[in-house]
């Protein structure tokens, strides 16, 4: 019997390969084989998300909300101005991507992004370890939205609320 183990060593995924009860029906120990990785993404399987890992993960800023719906929200913190992400903002910047062939991008929840730094940051290729918005809203004040920033040396992530007319950088998402 054969049993294929993944082992999490350091935010990095290793294979092991156990051989229980002697050898493959070659008589030799058969090297793994793991699935392959397509490009500009890192894959989380564990939650079934692949993020977006290309220069633009570490390029990219947008605003949550253009001037426009942050005025109106400013006025009206009500109004439906404030989860108006249409225009040049971030989250239409992930659902007009198109990544190998993938078009079902999204922004990432604060939950979702604080798990990738905190179990996967040292796996990304493209960091530069500064504030990346998230679809999640503050709900005590419409005008702001949580951003996520990875701890330097991986290991852990800091949440703050930001104004949504802030620049930050965009790391977009999608389901596997």
């Amino acid at each position: 019997m054969r049993t294929l183990t993944t082992v999490l060593v350091t935010g990095l995924a290793a294979l092991a390969f156990t051989a229980c009860g002697g050898n493959n029906d070659s008589g030799t120990t058969p090297t793994p084989t793991p699935t392959p990785q397509e490009p500009n993404v890192f894959i989380d399987n564990s939650n079934k998300l692949m993020w977006q890992d290309d220069a633009l993960a570490k390029t990219t800023t947008k605003p949550w909300l253009e001037t426009a719906q942050m005025t109106a929200c400013n006025d009206d913190q009500t109004s439906g101005a404030c989860t108006n992400t249409s225009g040049d903002t971030a989250a239409t910047f992930c659902t007009d991507m198109a990544l190998n062939s993938h078009t079902d991008w999204r922004l990432p929840t604060s939950d979702e992004l604080k798990f990738l730094y905190s179990a996967h940051a040292l796996a990304l290729k493209n960091d530069i370890r500064e504030y990346y918005w998230t679809s999640t809203s503050f709900d005590l004040s419409a005008k702001n939205a949580y951003s996520v920033k990875g701890h330097e040396g991986g290991g852990g992530a800091t949440s703050v609320t930001k104004l949504k007319s802030d620049s930050l950088y965009v790391r977009c998402v999608r389901g596997i």
